[in-house]
């Protein structure tokens, strides 16, 4: 009976003791984690946080690139050229281009030279770079669809588009939209290309394809240039010419050296009327000299003739392809000084068989500086005149050895001791593979 009853107040004390201490361990818990938990603190704004190294390297490698590609196009001086000052807007090679080209090369050089450590200032020059990309691929691509520039020029418009639209970068576009301006549109190409993985197992051997069709033949060699730049034709007994092995003067009369002579239009060389000698001629012609059997030749040049008005009827300058200087089998542009209203002479010559065309110009080419082409084959010749086609011949195209050719003529004595003038600049005669 005692056991029973000191079981039963044991049993109330533990009872009531219970509560108390399932409290107290709560408490006990709830200070420790008051006493764990951080006092509260303002929050602090986080650095601007510095350009991530893959985003540089990925901005640097576009800009390299753009930056290859247009010193690879500026080199190429008949396709793209500063703009030449003047009345004529619209002379020189593809100006436009090479402005948009110069603005690409400045672009591209910020953002290579950039070192990441102002983003701001590095989206800025993302977003510069892309724009100037895209207007760059626009302008080739304007190019390469006029239908009156000549084959070889819209083909270079392609392959700079092209290349252009290959530089593997897109997130240009992301920086301008960060600075919350308008932005061209993200460029559709193709991404920089990841690591070759590891080979795989070789496959069995498929089956064999048929024959494909034959391609066309390829050229057999590279473009012959025989000259290219600014001629230098010397001057008697004072100057010799710097590039007597391309220039032969049989006839003397030439002034100047390279610079021969430079003035608003840039630097010319002159080859110049010899005086009061009725019937004289001056001329020079290069050494080198091609066959059209073995392919297109071809003679760019610039130029820019003086004619006064009291020079006597029958003067007369002549610019193109000949035999040496024998003017009975030669491709030339013919008239400039004294011409009777801005017209030239477009004329082929086999023989002393001459097939002519007379071309009408805006301008008279005294008072103007003029981008004259002859494209020559075996069946055919075309002249351009400031890259437009002027006249086409399929007749008396001369068979013998073709050099460049330029040349003056005085009728006879002037007045007053002035003579036509021939001036000639930036030109370049070669030869492409048939």
């Amino acid at each position: 009976m005692k056991v029973a009853l000191l079981s039963a107040l044991l049993a109330l004390c533990l009872f009531s003791l219970a509560p108390a201490h399932s409290a107290s361990t709560a408490n006990s818990s709830a200070s420790a984690k008051q006493s764990s938990t951080p006092p509260q603190t303002d929050s602090q704004p986080a650095p601007a946080a510095r350009a991530s190294v893959e985003d540089i390297a990925s901005a640097k490698r576009a800009a390299d690139t753009a930056l290859a590609i247009v010193q690879d196009t500026l080199r190429d001086t008949a396709y793209v050229g500063p703009r030449p000052p003047g009345n004529n807007p619209r002379s020189g090679p593809h100006w436009g281009m090479f402005d948009l080209l110069e603005n690409l090369n400045r672009a591209a050089r910020a953002v290579s030279d950039d070192n990441g450590e102002n983003t701001a200032s590095m989206k800025e020059e993302e977003a510069a770079f892309s724009n100037a990309l895209q207007r760059a691929i626009r302008n080739a691509d304007a190019i390469a669809s006029r239908v009156n520039e000549r084959e070889d020029i819209r083909e270079k418009s392609r392959t700079l588009a092209t290349r252009l639209r290959g530089i593997a970068y897109s997130d240009v576009t992301n920086g301008a939209a960060q600075l919350e301006r308008p932005h061209p549109q993200p460029l559709q190409m193709q991404g920089t290309a990841g690591p070759q993985g590891l080979p795989g197992a070789t496959g069995p051997t498929g089956p064999t394809g048929p024959t494909g069709p034959a391609g066309p033949p390829g050229p057999t060699r590279e473009s012959v240039v025989a000259f290219s730049g600014i001629p230098d034709f010397g001057s008697p007994g004072a100057n010799p010419s710097t590039q007597s092995s391309v220039w032969a003067v049989p006839n003397g009369g030439v002034q100047g050296v390279v610079p021969c002579d430079t003035n608003g239009k840039g630097s010319e060389c002159s080859l110049l009327s010899p005086g009061d000698i009725p019937g004289l001629v001056v001329s020079a012609n290069t050494i080198p000299s091609f066959s059209l059997a073995n392919g297109t030749i071809s003679l760019e040049t610039l130029i820019n003739t003086v004619d006064f008005s009291n020079v006597a009827a029958g003067d007369f300058a002549a610019v193109g392809l000949a035999n040496g200087t024998d003017q009975n089998n030669a491709i030339e542009i013919v008239g400039f000084a004294n011409n009777g209203g801005g017209g030239l002479t477009c004329q082929t010559v086999s023989g002393g068989s001459t097939t002519q065309t007379n071309v009408p110009l805006r301008a008279s080419p005294n008072t103007s500086l003029y981008q004259y082409e002859i494209i020559a084959t075996t069946s055919s010749v075309q002249f351009y005149v400031n890259g437009a086609l002027v006249a086409t011949h399929t007749t008396n195209i001369p068979t013998t050895p073709l050099n460049a050719l330029f040349l003056v003529s005085t009728s006879q004595a002037s007045a007053n001791g002035q003579y036509p003038s021939l001036y000639v600049s930036t030109t370049t005669f070669r030869q492409r593979p048939q």
